[in-house]
């Protein structure tokens, strides 16, 4: 059948004398697609359903461009005339998104609506009554697009979204087919849970409907009621209306109930969890006066964090329609321009998914690093290097969270991987190099960005400013170690993210040391007034601690002296020989930050808390940590509370001078230092803090000494420093459960903005 076209234009300005070109405006077509699958529905529909399709503003012109495409469908009792502008209703999609596309919110695609308007003014899913609705849009609908408009015909440039009953078959047609669609929206989703309640008033209606003529009288719970049976309790043997209710004589009906409840979504979502995980993107959002949708959605949102199921969820002031136009131009449509592959303009090619991250060999042997490419979505130009000073990495969080977001991730272990001992810092630079070179040589790859997580933070950025400043910047009679000219010629990487950086293992070591220690060769022999675990200086071994000030004054100089002497010993030592096992008795294990939480315990001034529902305020953040596990026992302990190192790895990578270990720190004394290294740093920069951990305020330094005149700073709420959710420091269940989308989101949308 030929469509019926309308151009979606005004006047023409050239008409009144002006040269200057009108906004761009998309074309509506509405034509007929016939559904195999809808054929000989007991309802008596039509098989012949009416489609709208929104053709983007460069469809004509551009003859060989294809496009992707969304697939809307709409509420119950509404119909696509209606939502495609035909008719006065609460949206028109054709006017919102050539809005959303004259704001630069939203790329060009193909949007498709099948009139789902049915004698019982709505298909809420398959049924013999209905008929096969999911296969219709999921094959049927699909399989018409593709071969009549110029699609990009791939899993990866398809997405489905719907509203209220169109967000119920969003969620049901989603999880069910993730090879048809990459990507969902789901808006004020019904019937996620059936009403099921035997007094209900709709029930008792329902019941008195003998035809469809009676339904056209009833009212709307009545209908949906009545559609609702249709689709879950079909039953062909009994004219006219050809259902069960799950309510019969006021008492429920056991058979049926179990048919209503295998179709809610809240009781399916455990069966399609692997199809969930493979879904690219899933969002969903509900107008907080939307009840009892709105609850239902919160718990289908606690249901996917607790799977692990990456998705993005919001809940705005509205009901049920007055917003939905603004969701769809504002959320929806950038949504889907994120999250699916557009290709290029005169090509159908796609990503094909990746079966899983490829192991690359460097050299030495021991370097070796994983890649993680985009499942989805178009081919990445940014590349992104995590690396830790000697953690295993290679599963990193970062890595599959970025990947899925689109980025390609190197994910790498150094030389010195699991082995403080071996560490000779200035040598690691050499494997941060490998992997920007190998980054840089992927195809497609224009831009690099460094991924500093915790130790990670000062290797990041150690490499970066002696790529920036030449190896001078790591050499001179104040530094402890120098580095080497064979760190000449390092290739700069173009931007740095910081994930809750400390400032240095050698400022860690530092505020570490037990300073009651008077004789290294003997950790027994304590001076009982700098003893962080004598309850007579403040400690408390049940909770947090209180040390006075004046106690955390003399023990902070007292941790400063003790490294003093500790570096004087090891130089000492190494004059006579080219390396040597060096111990630190009770090393580790007495940071008084760890158990007194008034230490460090927010920021100084006002910053940038991203708040588990997504939004941003700025304030004083204080960290919502708990107390470490702390004791006597354990830092005099050999296995615990004593550092094995060698005299090298302790001089370039552990010790640094200093007067006070919080704030009278000599930070170039070191090269292992996040501070030092920030001052030498042009690129653009992004700091994260965890808001359940005590390096918040060492990366609000971080930022205030940074050089970089692009750079940004934001603390996650109620993030550990793994940066996943601290539930032991939630007040209620769910309290901090989106720390880590919320982060990804962040930095994803960091690195889009400037690269």
């Amino acid at each position: 059948m030929r469509p019926i076209t309308l151009t979606l234009v005004g006047v023409a300005l050239a008409a009144l004398g002006y040269s200057q070109a009108a906004p761009a405006h998309g074309t509506l077509e509405r034509i007929k697609v016939h559904g195999k699958s809808l054929e000989g529905n007991l309802e008596g529909d039509s098989p012949d359903r009416d489609v709208s399709i929104y053709l983007p503003p460069s469809y004509a012109a551009e003859r060989t461009r294809r496009y992707p495409v969304v697939y809307v469908l709409h509420g119950y009792t509404d119909s696509d005339d209606r939502w495609f502008g035909l008719k006065q209703h609460f949206i028109n999609v054709p006017a919102v998104t050539d809005k959303a596309l004259a704001s630069g919110s939203t790329r060009e695609m193909i949007l498709v609506m099948p009139n789902a308007y049915t004698a019982y003014q709505g298909s809420m899913s398959t049924s013999v009554t209905t008929g096969d609705w999911d296969r219709f849009v999921s094959e049927e609908l699909v399989a018409y697009i593709d071969s009549h408009y110029r699609t990009i015909a791939g899993v990866a440039s398809r997405g489905l979204a719907g509203h209220s009953m169109g967000g119920y078959g969003t969620i049901k047609i989603g999880m069910k087919h993730p090879e048809v669609f990459s990507s969902i929206y789901i808006l004020s989703p019904c019937c996620m849970i059936p009403n099921l309640n035997p007094q209900s008033p709709a029930m008792a209606k329902a019941a008195a409907i003998q035809n469809v003529a009676d339904l056209a009288q009833a009212d709307f719970g009545t209908k949906a009621t009545i559609a609702s049976a249709a689709a879950w309790s079909a039953n062909p043997k009994k004219p006219p209306l050809y259902f069960d209710l799950p309510v019969k004589d006021g008492q429920l009906q056991p058979m049926i109930v179990a048919k209503w409840a295998a179709n809610a979504p809240l009781a399916m979502i455990d069966q399609y969890l692997p199809n969930l995980r493979k879904l690219h993107a899933i969002a969903v959002d509900v107008g907080a006066q939307d009840e009892p949708i709105a609850s239902t959605v919160r718990t289908f949102d606690q249901m996917l964090n607790q799977a692990g199921v990456s998705h993005a969820f919001e809940i705005y002031e509205g009901n049920h329609v007055n917003h939905i136009a603004d969701r769809v131009e504002t959320k929806m449509l950038p949504f889907f321009s994120i999250n699916l592959s557009f290709g290029t303009a005169a090509t159908s090619s796609v990503v094909p998914p990746a079966s899983g991250p490829t192991y690359v060999q460097f050299t030495p042997s021991a370097v070796k690093g994983a890649l993680y490419r985009p499942e989805l979505g178009a081919a990445p130009h940014v590349g992104v290097l995590i690396m830790h000073r000697t953690s295993n990495f290679l599963a990193h969080l970062g890595a599959t969270e970025l990947s899925k977001r689109g980025f390609l991730v190197l994910a790498m272990n150094p030389r010195f991987d699991n082995n403080e001992a071996a560490v000779k810092w200035e040598d690691i630079a050499l494997d941060v190099k490998s992997g920007v070179e190998y980054l840089r040589k992927q195809p497609g790859i224009t831009k690099v960005i460094l991924f500093g997580h915790s130790g990670g933070g000062p290797t990041m950025s150690f490499y970066q400013a002696v790529a920036e400043k030449g190896p001078s910047y790591c050499q001179g009679p104040k530094k402890l170690v120098e580095c080497s000219n064979r760190l000449a010629g390092l290739p700069p990487a173009d931007g740095i993210v910081f994930v809750d950086a400390h400032p240095g293992n050698s400022v860690n070591g530092l505020r570490s040391l037990n300073p009651a220690m008077t004789n290294e060769s003997d950790p027994r022999k304590i001076n009982a007034d700098l003893d962080p675990f004598n309850p007579k200086n403040g400690f408390n071994p049940k909770g947090p601690s209180t040390y006075s000030e004046d106690f955390k004054k003399r023990y902070f100089h007292a941790q400063a002296e003790r490294m003093k002497r500790l570096i004087d010993i090891a130089s000492a030592k190494l004059q006579g020989t080219d390396n040597d096992v060096f111990l630190i008795p009770r090393g580790e294990g007495a940071r008084l930050m760890e158990m007194d939480l008034s230490i460090h315990h927010s920021t100084v001034n006002l910053e940038k808390l991203l708040k588990n529902d997504g939004t941003i305020v700025r304030q004083i953040v204080e960290s919502v940590r708990r107390t470490g596990r702390v004791s006597e026992k354990e830092n005099a302990s050999f296995e615990s509370g004593t550092r094995l190192l060698t005299l090298r790895s302790f001089l370039s990578a552990n010790a640094i001078r200093a007067t006070d270990s919080m704030d009278g720190i000599d930070w170039c004394s070191s090269n292992n230092s996040t501070p030092c290294a920030l001052r030498n740093i042009s690129v653009p920069i992004l700091i994260t803090a965890m808001g359940a951990h005590y390096f918040i305020r060492d990366n609000e330094i971080h930022y205030e000494v940074a050089a970089s005149k692009d750079k940004d700073f934001v603390i996650i709420e109620g993030a550990t420093h793994g940066i996943r959710p601290c539930t032991a420091c939630e007040t209620f269940p769910g309290q901090y459960s989106h720390s880590v989308e919320n982060f990804a989101d962040y930095v994803e949308k960091w690195i889009n903005a400037r690269f």
